[in-house]
């Protein structure tokens, strides 16, 4: 069994190292939001479905001997796709579709590779169960084991060491030394000769499932994996989109694989259905808070998240391990949980942003959960009542709680104008009564819980810049400090323009536009085109300014790569990066390797000016490390909020070489955090939270 077991564990380290690894790669392309997780999470569970698939037919439908040459040849041709990397030819050349795209590059990939490794835990533990006799189930937890080995080892261990290129070079080299191992299982196989092969062993004295055994399982499969995806959704739209807070929620869900199917004493209804009402009421909690503008820490929301994926799954998954059948059925059960697991990912990504306006997928996930723990404890009791109702009635009063807190049903923001959901995420727009001194209504748009710009709807108060933008913000004093100068041939020539060139990565409601004078011109990059026709039609920013409005479609960065290479610099005298998932800024918009870009963009007297603000993370220490490698001057200009002018508390820095408006500006700059000393550099191929954390 070692060489079994050995294999198991090798495929599936590979199998789970993969993901984090490939999701990197195509991150910047796709906007770096919290969706394109969940959609590869989704393309992983299809394919992991047709290696389960492969495995079952293989193993039901083709004889023992011939087995092992079906399967070599199998790995033989997915040798052939190695090594794998995406061809940048996939990169989009628009924001629409993103999820059929993303399935379709994913797919043509590592679609064979990914398919053979996700047959290896099945097949191979029908191999080794008629080879040795033995019970193969503790092969599922190696198989998990190996997982969950693969996860925690990417971002602390392969990230930080290796480019995503060495990175895919090495795992290449692990899949070809999978497929030596998986020959010499083959070979083990071929080696037995038929009449010694003893049957396989017996888990349980119990007959062959029954149809609603079989639904069961693709029920419990999908809700666990529903819980998974719609809480790293929630994470990651919350907090920030990062290969650390994919691995988490993931992990946890392996490792309740792992502890359900290694005994069945580590799982019991009354100790982890206790703990599960426990989780949803810190749930309760947290949304609670959110709704009243007071949201708990970093650490305090990942614990909660990471919490409700632990309790759920392992009540989700201890009811699987305690109706696993016969071990000749296996290759029968494993499809009916891959079968789940593709049903809980088509409903995370396609369905629910089809169905709902709002992420209601995640509490109706909890709420599932318990759920099918009843429906599974009256099946296995033959029907008979059980126990007391009040836990149930417990759950249910937590779980409308949950649905009436998560959505916005229970909040505060004001009379609801639209509410949409698309593949970027939920966008809602509110009108509220402000109560300053006269009756003032303030509409805003919100992305999650927060706010992505507001304005004033009195006509003579539109075009008045409000939230992160005011007059005294980073990005208001930039563009009324820019030095305007009448000679500028990047304006045509016209020795009497005065106005400056202004890129914006992100529109929100478009109040950055309300800055502009009459010889400006506004060069917007969006990727979301809900948010550019909410802009348009609720709001005024852009309809009412007094400069030129220009509207890219797109990623900012795919979008300014394009535009460089076919008509060169957009010669901007001022770029504002102000691009937020929710309140997680994507992260390859900081690196490195982004800001050079952004440089070859602006004039060699042009500024970049950054927006900061984040409940969660300090991201001074970043913008300071990436100045210090280009060269440049970046300083930090900070303002207050104010009720009456409808202003926020704002942290943007400036990022310039030019001294006069360096100059110009001094009187706003607020020194650097303590922490800022520090310095961070984020890089396409590795970037931290660790130490940024408020």
């Amino acid at each position: 069994m070692v060489v079994f077991t050995l294999t198991v564990f090798v495929g599936s380290f590979l199998l789970f190292q993969i993901q984090p690894l490939i999701a990197r790669y195509i991150l910047p392309w796709y906007g770096g939001g919290a969706a394109i997780w969940t959609t590869c999470m989704l393309s992983f569970q299809m394919l992991l479905l047709g290696g389960y698939c492969y495995a079952h037919g293989l193993a039901k439908f083709v004889g023992g001997p011939r087995q092992p040459f079906v399967h070599v040849a199998m790995l033989l041709a997915a040798l052939a796709l190695i090594p794998i990397s995406p061809d940048p030819a996939w990169s989009p050349v628009d924001s629409r579709n993103a999820a059929l795209r993303i399935t379709g590059l994913l797919g043509a990939t590592i679609g064979l590779p990914y398919l053979v490794l996700a047959a290896s835990s099945p097949l191979l533990q029908h191999w080794a169960g008629s080879v040795s006799g033995m019970s193969p189930y503790r092969l599922f937890a190696a198989s998990n084991a190996g997982a969950l080995v693969g996860l925690l080892t990417y971002p602390f261990l392969l990230e930080p060491l290796w480019s995503l290129a060495t990175q895919a070079g090495v795992w290449s080299g692990g899949f070809v030394l999978y497929a030596l191992l998986c020959a010499a299982c083959a070979a083990r196989v071929r080696r037995t000769p038929r009449a010694l092969r003893p049957p396989p062993a017996i888990a349980a004295a119990v007959g062959p499932p029954q149809a609603r055994d079989r639904l069961l399982w693709v029920l419990l499969s999908a809700c666990g994996v529903l819980v998974l995806l719609s809480t790293t959704s929630q994470m990651t739209t919350d907090l920030a989109v990062v290969p650390l807070l994919w691995v988490l929620p993931l992990s946890l869900y392996l490792a309740t694989f792992v502890i359900c199917f290694d005994h069945e004493r580590w799982y019991s209804r009354r100790v982890w259905t206790p703990v599960y009402v426990l989780s949803l009421a810190t749930v309760v909690c947290l949304f609670w808070r959110n709704s009243a503008e007071a949201p708990l820490g970093f650490v305090t929301q990942t614990t909660i998240y990471a919490g409700v994926v632990f309790a759920c799954c392992m009540v989700c998954h201890g009811e699987l391990a305690l109706g696993k059948p016969d071990a000749h059925q296996l290759t029968s059960f494993y499809l009916m949980v891959a079968v789940g697991g593709a049903l809980g990912g088509l409903l995370a990504t396609l369905v629910a942003p089809l169905l709902f306006v709002g992420t209601w997928e995640f509490p109706i996930a909890l709420i599932g959960t318990r759920v099918l723990l009843g429906v599974s404890t009256r099946w296995r009791a033959g029907g008979a009542r059980r126990g007391s109702l009040r836990p149930l009635f417990l759950t249910a009063g937590l779980g409308a709680a949950v649905i009436y807190l998560s959505d916005g049903l229970g909040d505060r923001r004001g009379d609801l104008i639209e509410a949409t959901r698309n593949f970027y995420g939920a966008l809602r727009v509110y009108d509220q009564d402000v109560g300053t001194p006269e009756s003032v209504v303030s509409r805003s748009l919100y992305h999650g819980a927060i706010v992505h710009g507001s304005q004033f709807v009195r006509s003579d108060l539109r075009a008045q810049p409000t939230t992160y933008y005011g007059l005294m913000s980073g990005v208001g004093v930039a563009i009324a400090k820019y030095p305007r100068r009448p000679d500028d041939e990047a304006r045509g020539g016209d020795p009497g323009a005065r106005g400056a060139r202004i890129g914006v990565v992100g529109l929100g409601a478009g109040t950055i536009a309300a800055h502009g004078t009459p010889d400006d011109i506004f060069r917007f990059y969006e990727i979301d085109p809900d948010v550019i026709r909410i802009a348009n039609e609720h709001f005024f920013f852009l309809s009412e300014s007094r400069s030129t409005t220009e509207t890219v479609i797109g990623d900012a960065r795919t979008s300014l790569e394009r535009e460089l290479a076919e008509s060169g610099s957009q010669q901007f005298d001022i770029l504002a990066i102000d691009a937020f998932s929710g309140d997680a800024i994507p992260i390859h918009l900081l690196t490195l390797e982004a800001v050079e870009l952004y440089w070859r963009h602006l004039r060699p007297d042009g500024a970049l000016v950054t927006h900061i603000s984040n409940l969660h993370l300090d991201l001074q220490p970043v913008l300071r490390g990436v100045a210090r490698v280009l060269g440049k001057q970046a300083v930090l200009i900070t303002n207050d909020d104010d009720d009456v002018q409808g202003t926020f508390d704002a942290d943007w820095v400036l990022m310039t070489d030019n001294r006069q408006l360096l100059d110009a500006v001094e009187p706003y700059i607020t020194p650097w955090s303590a922490r800022s000393s520090r310095e961070r550099l984020w890089t396409d191929d590795y970037s931290t939270l660790l130490g940024l954390f408020r």
